[in-house]
């Protein structure tokens, strides 16, 4: 259940003309076909918090004023969607099980549901432990077992399930890569970087990663680390992790490292002599030709440079924009969300 105005400023953020595409998109995934009136507050719920656009990010995430909060963060890494059993009730506050998984859950539900009620729809976890209703939920009245399950056969069986966990693991990725980032960031004063050699890299990478883990304290986590989060989450102690970078680097001379806001880290040998034959300082067309022929090297350290000149002179056509002279060698990803691509297990 979010703020009154902060919900309010989500529904107007969602209908923007602008995410109209983007809305219509999920709105198909969400209903699995033409989109209704009914049930329509509960799919903007959705919208705001669970649904990723192209670049990764969430739409609570692109009006919220400054990084994101312990609130925020607990809404789009805890949102959690089943059929729920009422055990218990003291007015407004239900302890309920999950139905399909039986963990106990405490639920918000502002009326009083008797005993063996069943709720099913969206929670959001609050500060304190517990969860309160997103959107508009069913709510059935008591039922026995049997009845139950046939509710949870159908939830679980449905694509809107499927849907909203593919999603799940979507946020938890982007939003650790945007975390991972702004540590990156504090630790090393920006988000590109070169180093002589891969032992150099290692060095830095293993003393980065003890501070993310170890140090870091992102606003996101409340003040906690990532190791202290981890302990939260699991009751284990976070393990301390070494770098050894594979043979590709380690042969590679220099090494750039890029942590792109949008695409995330990449690892870049002889970035140092790409950057210089596209300014025009030196002579390494060789360098430029193999990030033009690896497949695993997107775009990103082109736009980082920006000159075009000797890139059209090295590919032997006229200068041109950048996206045009790599329409075919780096084509741009595609311009939809991971929300609606194709997904394959494993």
């Amino acid at each position: 259940m979010t703020p009154p105005d902060l919900r309010q400023r989500l529904v107007e953020a969602a209908h923007e003309p602008g995410r109209r595409d983007e809305l219509g998109r999920a709105a198909t995934a969400w209903f699995g076909g033409e989109p209704t009136v009914e049930g329509w507050a509960d799919f903007v719920d959705f919208f705001a918090l669970e649904w990723v656009d192209r670049r990764g990010w969430t739409l609570l995430e692109q009006v919220a004023d400054g990084p994101l909060t312990p609130l925020g963060w607990r809404w789009l890494t805890g949102v959690r969607s089943g059929v729920f059993v009422v055990d218990e009730t003291d007015g407004p506050v239900a302890w309920c099980r999950d139905a399909a998984s039986e963990d106990s859950l405490c639920i918000v539900v502002g009326e009083a549901l008797a005993p063996r009620s069943v709720l099913r729809g969206r929670l959001l976890p609050d500060d304190q432990g517990r969860y309160h209703v997103s959107g508009d939920p069913d709510v059935f009245d008591p039922m026995g077992v049997v009845a139950r399950l046939g509710l949870v056969r159908e939830w679980l069986e449905s694509p809107r399930r499927t849907l909203c966990e593919r999603l799940a693991g979507l946020r938890r990725g982007f939003l650790r890569q945007r975390l991972q980032r702004q540590a990156f960031v504090a630790f090393f004063g920006s988000d590109q970087l070169l180093f002589p050699d891969a032992l150099a890299l290692e060095q830095h990478l293993n003393g980065f990663l003890e501070h993310l883990l170890f140090r870091h304290q992102p606003q996101a986590l409340g003040g906690r680390t990532l190791a202290q989060q981890h302990t939260l989450d699991t009751g284990e102690q976070a393990v301390r992790v070494q770098v050894e970078l594979g043979k590709t680097l380690t042969t590679a001379g220099s090494v750039g490292v890029v942590y792109d806001a949008d695409e995330g880290i990449h690892f870049l040998p002889a970035l140092d002599a790409f950057v210089s034959h596209l300014q025009g300082q030196s002579e390494h067309p060789d360098v430029v030709r193999s990030y033009l022929e690896d497949p695993g090297i997107t775009a990103l350290p082109f736009r980082r440079v920006g000159a075009t000149e000797r890139l059209a002179a090295l590919l032997g056509v006229p200068d041109a924009p950048l996206a045009e002279l790599l329409a075919e060698l780096k084509p741009p990803a595609a311009a939809l969300a991971p929300s609606v691509l194709p997904h394959f297990d494993g």
